[in-house]
């Protein structure tokens, strides 16, 4: 089996993790917007704590813009870095799709959004947000086979 196809696999199987939980459980897919001002050569910090209701945040996919074309973006949650990019450029990403990428991006605790604008002009930065919240025991059911099928996936 090649590569490409063992990779659609491991697609057709998030895809049908989302799908299930969709039609066995009942949660509320919510969606964000934050607008941030950076001044120039300067950097700004977003911390969002998760309320402590004992559920899990699943990350589904995330939209930006911005008023520059190159400046570092850094997003974490949990302790976990999901993305690093020392250049964003968001006209790159009208909309990124964590659960096509292959990643499952959860968070139980907090969220940070780090962006430095090491440009002379100022910056707006907007996100868009798309999640669903789902009880810790689904999260750690779908964990194990989300990472059975990762192992899979490597081991083939």
């Amino acid at each position: 089996m090649s590569a490409v196809s063992r990779l659609v696999e491991l697609a057709e199987n998030l895809e049908e993790i989302v799908t299930t939980i969709s039609e066995h459980y009942q949660f509320e897919v919510f969606d964000f917007t934050m607008e941030i001002y950076v001044p120039s050569n300067s950097t700004v910090e977003i911390y969002a704590d998760k309320p402590k209701d004992d559920t899990y945040w699943i990350v589904i996919g995330t939209s930006a813009y911005s008023t520059i074309s190159c400046f570092q973006l850094d997003f974490w949650l949990d302790n976990q870095l999901i993305i690093h990019d020392p250049c964003f450029q968001p006209q790159m990403y009208k909309f990124e799709s964590f659960l096509l990428r292959g990643m499952f991006v959860t968070a139980k605790h907090k969220f940070i959004l780090r962006v430095v604008n090491p440009n002379s002009q100022e910056l707006m930065f907007k996100m868009l947000v798309y999640m669903f919240k789902i009880p810790e025991s689904l999260y750690y059911k779908l964990q194990q086979k989300y990472y059975k099928l990762i192992e899979d996936f490597v081991k083939s």
